[in-house]
């Protein structure tokens, strides 16, 4: 089940570190027949861009989204998509990666792949309208031609750990600590019935 049903994000300025932060309720993988066909919902973190700029003046979201799946009940792989002007703050092997849960683990991942990295170079000239240098005269556009590149990549993160998925673990939280960014993911497990039409 890939459904949102409660998404908070949260941005705080930390000196140069933002921090990013979504929760999410989603359903308990122990409804379904197998947990091995488990897929979590899906958190998406905007953020915007100063230097990310549109041709028609726009300042769009850069997403940072991530989801789940359990391979068993000892494996859990996590599918993280990040965007951003630097190239390694979109790189998820630039982080300290690490996952917590609500029964007490703290673990590092046991592989990072990225399945696939993106790179846009692209020109956005803007004009900028002055008034005239002489009394009466006319006002004069002045354009000025940036030069923006961005970022992004779909990278697949996988944990291993004895009981890392249990009718008792109910929460599991993604974090990834950058040079000037951090970003956690939470999902807390509950129950198809508590979800109502958001399942």
């Amino acid at each position: 089940m890939r459904r949102l049903a409660l998404l908070v994000v949260i941005a705080l300025a930390t000196g140069c570190t933002a921090s990013f932060h979504g929760r999410l309720r989603t359903r308990d993988p122990f409804e379904l027949p197998k947990i091995g066909a488990y897929r979590s919902g899906t958190i998406v973190l905007g953020q915007g861009d100063i230097d990310i700029v549109t041709s028609s003046g726009h300042r769009p979201q850069l997403l940072q989204g991530a989801w789940f799946e359990i391979v068993s009940e000892n494996e859990i792989r996590f599918h993280v998509n990040l965007s951003h002007k630097w190239e390694e703050q979109a790189d998820v092997r630039t982080y300290r990666v690490q996952l917590t849960t609500d029964r007490g683990h703290r673990l590092a991942p046991v592989q990072i792949y990225v399945r696939h990295a993106m790179d846009e170079s692209h020109e956005v000239t803007l004009g900028q309208l002055k008034p005239g240098i002489l009394a009466g005269s006319s006002p004069v556009v002045r354009e000025e031609t940036f030069h923006q590149e961005l970022h992004g990549s779909d990278t697949v993160v996988t944990f291993r750990a004895p009981g890392l998925v249990s009718r008792q673990v109910r929460s599991y939280t993604l974090s990834l600590e950058g040079r000037s960014r951090r970003l956690r993911f939470t999902w807390d497990l509950v129950p198809r019935a508590e979800l109502g039409d958001d399942e």
